[in-house]
């Protein structure tokens, strides 16, 4: 028999606890998927589960493998926290800074959003965005992911660890929605997949089955026989049944689904875990496998080279994203992001249609070269073709350039630049979908964008904002009127004393009037009827 649920998840009950004492009381071989630390003494007892503290120890060196500095840990039993031991002597990270972290239970609700508060509370207090979920209810991961991508948290910056070892069986389930990066564990690695408690049944069954198909081969088959808890009763040929089974263990005979063969400490040979991460196409991949014997991580080399830039860290302790080539959005705006300019000629070019780009932007050196006569008319600009050009990004300066420069040297990437299509920062419609820059990254079109974006609270919402590089003072520039050759000024075409105004709609102005006049009515009102506002000569 396989009494009670995994110890390295489930909280343990009475009717478990009274399990094992029965089998021990009546000398009944049972079958565990891990012995308890109160019961290490019942010979009766055969664990066929996964070694003990395997989940947490291969959780704190991925933990570390993924460079978390500060993250969330959410657990639904209390007895949970034993497996989560080892977290607690987690201090530093693998690049040397300090690690900080949040233990908090999951709430105990019913309704169909029942972790809409909870998310929330991670989202808008603790800001964290690295989560690692411990229960091995499968229906609760798959919970707490579909809620958080109704709240947002579900983009490319957001990262969830789930130790739980049925992980793949939530493949089906995940939509097109989850950019975000879901990592987690896998123990049975067989096609079709079942879930683990339900692969060791099957293998508890077939351990039973072969020993006592061979003690009917050595004509030694035990006998039926009634027991009863409150006598003295025990199991005659309970002993002979239990031999068999560590025999066949020993042997390395395959039962079930696993190789459930012994080492000579009773412990199980294959523990080894499987790494899985999901993909950009829905699909989880193994990304490594943890070996329990040598305490490590084993990574797969095209998950290496895939996410070298993520865990890479350069010599000043900033990630190195060397070999990298990110895309980068931009938003036409003077003095921040600027195309530059060349000569285009109808009647001194070579060829026709053929262009010239000048890379210094400077209209006086070009002209001396060309030694054009002073009365001559000068040639028209237009914007450079990108395809005349070997590298695109030298078509654009401005600050912003310059600061997405100095970025590429400091971290080691090369980049690409592109022009938001519908020239706009990015407005939120009805549906909750973004125009501009904001929708280029929150559809990841793109990696990043450089530019003088005003940070709001909705946009904090869905992209993320690194702190500002330069801040603009608020003035009113008016331009002056022009002179004429007979001393007379005449104003300057645009220029409106009330420019100032257009920001906000007439209608909102004469709002502002209204609420003025009216607030100042009622004060004087007030004032007049109040007796400590007249004074008497």
């Amino acid at each position: 028999m396989q009494g009670g649920q995994p110890s390295e998840y489930k909280h343990e009950s009475s009717d478990y606890r009274t399990l094992l004492s029965m089998c021990k009381r009546l000398r009944l071989p049972c079958l565990v998927d891990n012995i308890p630390i109160y019961d290490k003494d019942n010979q009766f007892v055969l664990k066929i589960g996964p070694k003990a503290g395997i989940l947490s120890r291969a959780l704190v060196q991925l933990i570390l493998k993924m460079m978390w500095n500060s993250f969330t840990i959410v657990y639904k039993h209390p007895d949970d926290l034993a497996n989560l031991l080892p977290i607690f002597g987690l201090w530093r990270s693998a690049s040397g800074s300090r690690v900080t972290f949040r233990l908090i239970q999951l709430p105990i609700v019913t309704n169909a959003n029942r972790y809409l508060n909870f998310l929330n509370y991670v989202r808008e207090q603790l800001r964290h965005t690295n989560m690692v979920i411990h229960t091995d209810d499968l229906g609760t991961v798959h919970s707490i992911l579909t809620q958080a991508s109704r709240l947002n948290m579900t983009e490319s910056r957001h990262s969830y660890l789930i130790s739980n070892m049925d992980l793949r069986l939530l493949e089906d389930f995940l939509g097109s929605e989850f950019h975000c990066n879901i990592t987690g564990f896998q123990f049975v690695r067989h096609t079709p997949l079942i879930k683990l408690d339900l692969s060791l049944a099957m293998e508890a069954v077939g351990i039973i089955g072969s020993a006592l198909v061979a003690l009917q081969q050595r004509q030694l088959e035990p006998r039926t026989q009634q027991l009863l808890c409150d006598a003295d009763d025990q199991w005659i040929d309970g002993m002979i049944v239990l031999e068999q089974m560590r025999k066949l263990r020993k042997l390395g005979i395959k039962h079930g689904v696993f190789d459930v063969a012994k080492d000579v400490g009773e412990t199980r040979k294959d523990n080894s875990i499987a790494g899985i991460t999901r993909l950009p196409n829905g699909t989880f991949s193994e990304i490594g496998e943890w070996n329990d014997i040598n305490k490590s991580w084993t990574f797969d080399d095209r998950y290496e080279e895939r996410n070298k830039w993520r865990f890479k860290v350069g010599e000043r302790g900033l990630p190195d994203l060397r070999g990298e080539k990110l895309r980068a959005v931009v938003y036409l705006e003077e003095p921040f992001v600027m195309r530059k300019f060349q000569p285009s000629f109808s009647s001194h070019s070579k060829g026709p249609g053929k262009q010239t780009m000048i890379k210094s932007g400077n209209l006086n050196i070009f002209q001396q070269q060309r030694g054009w006569p002073a009365g001559e008319q000068r040639p028209s600009f237009e914007e450079i073709n990108n395809e005349e050009i070997e590298d695109d990004n030298l078509i654009y300066e401005g600050f912003c350039i310059d600061l997405l420069r100095e970025m590429a040297k400091l971290l080691n990437f090369t980049y690409e630049l592109v022009e938001v299509d519908d020239g706009a920062y990015g407005v939120e419609d009805e549906y909750g979908h973004w125009n501009g820059i904001i929708g280029v990254l929150q559809r990841h079109e793109a990696d990043l964008s450089v530019s003088a974006l005003t940070i709001t609270y909705s946009r904090v919402s869905v992209v993320d904002f690194t702190l500002p590089f330069m801040h603009l003072g608020i003035a009113i520039l008016l331009r002056r009127g022009l002179g004429t050759d007979d001393g007379e000024r005449i104003s300057a075409p645009g220029a409106n004393f009330f420019t100032f105004m257009e920001p906000l709609s007439l209608s909102v102005w004469m709002a502002l009037g209204i609420a003025y006049i009216g607030v100042a009515s009622t004060m004087w009102l007030l004032a007049k009827c109040s007796p400590y506002e007249w004074q008497y000569n």
